[in-house]
């Protein structure tokens, strides 16, 4: 932030209580302690003296979790609320047990029509193919959808803009098995040797 040497920085569950500020002087930050599947605002600013007041940026991120236990995924209004403005999330999900792929399956779904949207990738960044072309806005329910990446993640970019909120989405995220046998003809041939006779 500009040429501050020292920043001041906080990070609290959404819609929880505000945590005090910490002031920093290196530009990297752990923070530990935090719940998995849990929405949280980090907000930074540069330290000033002689009391002014300097522009706080803040970020909305979510913590992972593991993928494969049948979660539900939410917007950050969760079941009941709706969410904010000028919001930006993204969240990439990795399915936590090996050979398995990711289904996102939404039972609930309403934006701000043409003004808020969610993105869904086949893969692990927003650089990968887009399952939904041009985003899903409004209140048709999408998909669902089912990863065919190598590595069975999706990813999920929701965005809303500075005016007018809705209900959000509710989504359930479940793992599937990708193994599967491609080249099966229906019969299979078995040769024992030696072959025993059994006389009775």
């Amino acid at each position: 932030m500009g040429t501050s040497s020292s920043w001041k920085i906080r990070c609290y569950p959404l819609g929880g209580l505000i945590s005090s500020w910490s002031t920093v002087s290196s530009t990297t930050y752990s923070i530990l302690g935090l719940v998995p599947n849990t929405y949280y605002i980090v907000e930074i600013t540069s330290s000033c003296s002689g009391g002014l007041v300097n522009t706080v940026n803040k970020t909305v991120f979510i913590t992972a979790t593991d993928f494969c236990d049948g979660i539900v995924f939410t917007d950050s209004g969760k079941e009941n609320g709706s969410y904010i403005n000028r919001e930006t999330v993204v969240r990439t999900i990795v399915p936590s047990v090996a050979n398995n792929t990711i289904i996102l399956n939404f039972s609930a779904f309403s934006l701000e029509q043409d003004k808020d949207f969610l993105y869904v990738y086949d893969g692990n960044s927003t650089s990968s193919p887009l399952l939904n072309f041009g985003g899903s806005t409004g209140t048709v329910i999408p998909g669902p959808f089912t990863s065919s990446a190598v590595d069975g993640s999706l990813t999920v970019k929701f965005f809303s803009d500075r005016k007018n909120v809705a209900p959000g989405f509710i989504a359930n995220i479940s793992c599937m098995s990708n193994l599967s046998v491609t080249d099966f003809n229906g019969f299979i041939d078995f040769s024992y040797f030696p072959n025993l006779l059994v006389v009775w």
